[in-house]
């Protein structure tokens, strides 16, 4: 195990998890670890693909079932007994999860067997199409059950959640920040033909082949191409007889998302439902203007002037997007609109509502810590 914090062992910390490998709520994590002023001890997986925060300490965990099945009987127990005592010589203060993990509740519950404070950041608590797994599921729920203080992105998950799972924990919401890769501070204009962008792991409920629908619809003069860009989680099955569609069936790196975010215009989110997006923040970041489906807790992340908001359906989506490739005016003020949205999402924001949440409430902490 490699560390690159050093530590005091004579103040309490915050332990925080971010044992993920790869995606969104990994990049999510690290930016808000860092932008934290609190005193914390970090673990992250040493088999990350993303960026890590400044100060961590690595743990190796798993890149596949046999690696997993391994490390669930040799790191785990290892990673387990140190904290363990760390919590006897009174390290710690609280527990803090900025997304789920296999590994998760076993931690909580030596946290609270301990008596100390747990907080978790909830992306999507009920599982969308394509993506259930009842175990998984069950740990979610039992997670949220016994923490105590939930985060939410929005609070159409908070309530989404409250109606499905049975939880005592105080809650807040929070919004996603953006990522600061992708921070484009131009206001863009409308090229003649511009180029359409689908951005994202392709689950059932992302409305891919509804998308597809919507653009062979639309009148292949007006745009230049459409591009699908990112990993399909199912068997992805449509016929396509347009040459100006393109497909990237496969995980992207951070290097590919800048560049297709630069390359492209507009930006489609034909989701048929949705806790929040991730990908809206980098819309924001981008200043690239949207056309989103109006469902779940995208709203909330784009007010109704901010986004070309249409209903789920094939025709509602070709007129979005035909209203958005011929009023270059409209264009433009959402273009402009992403870029003063920009102010409103910093990390450094972000952070500083969560260590609300760490420090204030619940069982509280020392507020030394601040």
């Amino acid at each position: 195990m490699e560390s690159t914090q050093s530590t005091s062992s004579n103040s309490q910390k915050v332990l925080i998890l971010s044992l993920g490998r790869y995606g969104g709520c990994v990049r999510y994590a690290t930016e808000i670890i860092d932008a934290m002023t609190i005193d914390y001890e970090v673990y992250v997986s040493s088999c990350s693909t993303e960026k890590v925060p400044k100060n961590h300490k690595k743990i190796p965990t798993y890149t596949s079932n046999l690696q997993f099945a391994i490390s669930l009987l040799t790191v785990f127990p290892f990673l387990w007994l140190k904290i363990l005592f760390g919590l006897l010589r009174g390290r710690y203060s609280a527990i803090y999860f900025p997304y789920k993990h296999y590994w998760n509740l076993f931690f909580l519950w030596l946290f609270k067997l301990f008596g100390k404070k747990t907080i978790m950041t909830v992306h999507d608590g009920i599982l969308h199409e394509g993506e259930e797994s009842r175990f998984q599921q069950w740990l979610i729920n039992q997670c949220i059950k016994h923490t105590d203080e939930l985060i939410f992105l929005t609070d159409f998950v908070r309530k989404n959640v409250s109606q499905k799972i049975d939880f005592k924990a105080n809650t807040t919401v929070i919004p996603h920040g953006i990522f600061t890769d992708y921070v484009h501070t131009q206001i863009r204009t409308l090229t003649h033909k511009p180029r359409l962008l689908f951005l994202g792991r392709i689950g059932k409920y992302k409305g891919v082949e509804m998308l597809i629908e919507a653009t062979n619809q639309t009148l292949q003069d007006s745009y230049e191409s459409l591009t699908i860009a990112g990993k399909a989680l199912y068997d992805l099955k449509f016929e396509n007889d347009n040459p100006k569609i393109i497909l990237l069936n496969k995980w992207l790196d951070n290097n590919e998302v800048i560049r297709l975010l630069k390359e492209s215009d507009i930006l489609i989110l034909p989701y048929k439902e949705a806790s929040q997006s991730g990908v809206i923040p980098m819309g924001i970041a981008a200043t690239i203007p949207m056309v989103c489906t109006q469902v779940g807790g995208l709203p909330e992340q784009l007010k109704e002037d901010e986004a070309v908001f249409v209903e789920p359906n094939v025709e509602a989506l070709k007129n979005g997007i035909e209203q958005l490739i011929c009023d270059s005016d409209l264009y433009e003020n959402l273009s402009q609109k992403m870029l003063k949205k920009q102010t409103e999402l910093g990390w450094e924001n972000i952070a500083k509502q969560i260590e609300k949440v760490i420090i204030t409430k619940g069982q509280g902490l020392n507020p030394d810590l601040l």
